[in-house]
């Protein structure tokens, strides 16, 4: 499979805005309507020539148009700052890791764009057949957060990917292994683990707080005598219009839940612009373990002010 293809659906995947937007820069015929036309021809007249900007739209991407699952530690600076600065770009860091785009945004902050390669299997036709896939991953370290976001695949992604009707994915693309692949590159025998999880249960407690934002579902750890006990979990029920969030739905609940001091996932949504996200905006948090699913197309807003926000 040609990788040119999987940047035809990586760039289509930025949305009609954005896409439109560097469709018109790039002083296109304008005969594309659609999004993977537009992306495609955008592809084809870079490919070859300028990947590197390609890369650059791929990693505007996971500043809110991707779907994406987000990992925030905290680490040794100095260490993981040197070895991402070590390597060349195009060529492979380590098994199934290679660099595409290096970029030393400031004197304490520097972003790489990795393509980890993932077996994934698949069923066409009554027959399976494998194929092993670049799938792109940011790392971003600011001060000593470092932030791994993964690319999430939804199940009808495949068949513009892989040229065929595919009748299912028989294995999955995991945001886990491609953190796992990242932080296999990234450890040492000094730090094997690369620091530790960020735990945000405060920061999202603040956030369920505003008044802008509706706390769909929540659930947390009760603790007692000092030590965690179990956990509970509430959500409310209904359609996209008509959902309520737990602070009127379950008002008991939601002070329970906003008092507990430890969550371990809540699925909020921002009603109006808030703590640096736009206006229906839709998250999955779980804060105690520093991960963050973002599930819609930002077409406005930067997911990087939240984490921001997390991490301060």
């Amino acid at each position: 499979m040609k990788t040119q293809r999987l940047y035809e659906y990586w760039v289509s995947r930025l949305g009609n805005r954005h896409v439109t937007v560097i469709y018109k820069e790039l002083d296109l015929q304008k005969t594309a309507r659609k999004v993977k036309d537009k992306a495609n021809a955008i592809v084809a007249k870079l490919y070859k020539n300028d990947r590197g900007r390609l890369d650059s739209f791929i990693v505007g991407g996971f500043c809110g148009p991707f779907h994406q699952t987000i990992f925030m530690r905290r680490v040794k600076k100095t260490a993981i700052a040197e070895r991402l600065k070590v390597g060349e770009v195009g060529k492979t860091l380590t098994v199934g890791v290679r660099l595409r785009l290096r970029d030393q945004i400031s004197s304490n902050r520097i972003r790489v764009l990795l393509h980890c390669d993932q077996g994934v299997e698949f069923l066409v036709e009554n027959e399976t057949f494998k194929r092993l896939l670049p799938v792109p991953a940011v790392v971003d370290l600011n001060e000593d957060v470092l932030v791994v976001k993964a690319l999430t695949f939804r199940p009808y992604d495949w068949e513009p990917i892989i040229g065929v009707p595919v009748s299912r994915a028989l294995t999955a693309v995991s945001p886990l292994t491609l953190r796992d692949q990242v932080l296999e590159y990234l450890s040492s025998p000094q730090d094997p683990l690369v620091g530790s999880m960020i735990d945000y249960s405060a920061r999202a407690i603040d956030a369920m707080k505003q008044p802008e934002v509706d706390t769909y579902h929540g659930k947390y750890l009760e603790f007692g005598g000092g030590a965690p006990k179990g956990n509970s979990s509430h959500a409310t029920r209904g359609s996209r219009t008509s959902r309520k969030g737990l602070r009127s739905a379950m008002p008991s609940k939601f002070q329970d839940l906003v008092s507990s001091g430890s969550i371990e996932d809540c699925e909020l949504f921002f009603a109006k612009d808030a703590v640096g996200l736009r206006a229906k905006t839709k998250l999955r948090l779980r804060p105690v373990i520093g991960e963050l699913v973002l599930r819609v197309h930002m077409d406005d807003g930067d997911i990087d002010d939240f984490v921001a926000y997390c991490t301060s």
